[in-house]
């Protein structure tokens, strides 16, 4: 009996708690100094790729951040330097040469000149390098129907995980050419803690959801899955940004700025990362489709 009446209050208690959560309650945040916002990624792909500076904004602004135009934007690797060029149609994107590709191995670093965040009239620099680790080249992937209720579909892989690393990684999937996955949270990523020098049959790395347009795949299809390796650094801003955005239990701590590779963090959001692809398509059968 008594540890029913204290079940009793312990259910009481929650019950208040929970009814007090949905009170209404009007936040007013004060605003902070600028920082410089920084979006860039250097990959194998041979490709025009891209910085994106910005200026940041109060927490509750809700427009597009406003470019950082102007800037003297650079990535060197200790042998060359590439200049990456503004367009005058894009404010605030630093584009390299079209023909420019990272290399496996190399150790990148991304120098970010003549920009004032803080608007005292003198300019600042800013940099930050990133390793491009290899990856190994998936064998195949194909598709299965899932035997769960909360997604239909799932994306199996195959391949060998080298032994004698600690690796990260991170897939992205398209169909027929459209990327499914286009915003970082979408992507899914792990390290091979588990399974170290193992080859990998039948590993489940994607889900999809018939209930998305995009991802009710048909018979005829074409799937292509990007395989990367990434950094332990971009791994755990990944991992950062994802509880950022999609939130942590209510037990949770509080929320805290992300990872930065940056050499001033105080000034500085976002990561700059280089990472190796490899990609394996698999055209979707039919009887894939279908419960087995």
């Amino acid at each position: 009996m008594k540890a029913f009446k204290q079940l009793y209050t312990f259910l009481i208690f929650f019950a208040v708690v929970g009814v007090s959560c949905t009170e209404k309650m009007d936040i007013s945040l004060d605003s902070t100094y600028t920082h410089l916002v920084v979006d860039a990624e250097i990959t194998t792909d041979t490709m025009a790729h891209c910085v994106h500076l910005a200026n940041s904004a109060d927490y509750f602004y809700n427009k597009e951040l406003s470019p950082v135009t102007g800037a003297d934007v650079k990535v060197a690797d200790g042998t060359d330097t590439i200049d990456f060029t503004e367009k005058s149609e894009t404010p605030g994107y630093y584009y390299s040469p079209s023909d420019f590709y990272g290399i496996a191995g190399k150790t990148y670093t991304l120098l970010i000149n003549n920009v004032d965040i803080n608007a005292d009239g003198e300019t600042e620099k800013y940099c930050a390098t990133s390793y491009l680790p290899p990856v190994a080249t998936p064998d195949s992937i194909n598709v299965l129907k899932a035997k769960v209720s909360y997604f239909d579909y799932e994306i199996m892989f195959y391949g060998q995980d080298p032994a004698d690393t600690h690796d990260y990684y991170m897939f992205k999937l398209r169909r027929n050419n459209v990327m499914l996955t286009d915003t970082l949270t979408e992507a899914i990523y792990s390290d091979d803690e588990m399974y170290n020098g193992l080859y990998l049959s039948n590993i489940s790395v994607y889900s999809l959801y018939k209930s998305k347009q995009d991802e009710n795949i048909e018979a005829g299809d074409t799937l292509t899955l990007e395989f990367s390796g990434i950094t332990k650094g971009y791994f755990k801003f990944l991992d950062e940004l994802r509880a950022e955005t999609q939130g942590s239990s209510p037990m949770g701590g509080q929320s805290a700025n992300l990872s930065t590779n940056f050499n001033d963090a105080s000034m500085v959001s976002g990561f700059f990362t280089a990472y190796s692809i490899k990609r394996v398509s698999h055209i979707v059968r039919a009887s894939e489709l279908i419960n087995n």
